[in-house]
């Protein structure tokens, strides 16, 4: 069992590491980042609300419902599900989140298409400051999700070898 649902979740993580999903625009050309209009970002914000709201109730599978045809085609509704769970288990209840960018690109690792994605600065209970990164793809008018990441900076010692 325990190995079945290890592969489940390596599975969900080479299929969620197929995207390249960038927010800092230090290292990157300005024009390379769309920020979308006004509209655009409330669309996605209304999206990525659903699905972290299913996610933060633990409805796993309600939210692969929302998943469209990139997520699908790379992870099935159980590894979804179980790695997703696996990802967010040690974390704890989120208390509070904050938007941190959006990017409207019109290309997604050679995949042209109608792609939103949002960037979430959440604490959770045992963890602080987690990016929270969904992406979606517009699909018949509506935004599927096509990938979900969590990921924490950690600094180790100070910034500079002695």
């Amino acid at each position: 069992m325990r190995q079945i649902s290890l592969l489940a979740v390596t599975i969900l993580a080479l299929a969620l590491a197929s995207c390249t999903v960038s927010f800092d625009g230090g290292s990157q050309d300005s024009k390379a980042i769309n920020a979308g209009t006004a509209e655009q970002q409330k669309s996605i914000i209304a999206a990525a609300h659903q699905v972290i709201d299913l996610l933060d109730q633990e409805r796993f599978d309600e939210a692969w419902s929302t998943a469209g045809p990139m997520l699908q085609g790379q992870a099935s509704r159980t590894a979804f599900a179980s790695g997703i769970k696996t990802m967010r288990d040690s974390l704890g209840a989120p208390s509070h989140r904050k938007i941190k960018g959006f990017n409207f690109p019109s290309v997604l690792d050679g995949v042209k298409g109608d792609f939103g994605i949002i960037g979430i600065e959440t604490d959770f209970a045992n963890a602080n400051a987690v990016q929270e990164k969904l992406v979606f793809q517009r699909v018949d008018g509506e935004w599927k999700l096509a990938g979900y990441w969590l990921t924490k900076k950690v600094t180790f010692g100070a910034s500079t070898p002695n």
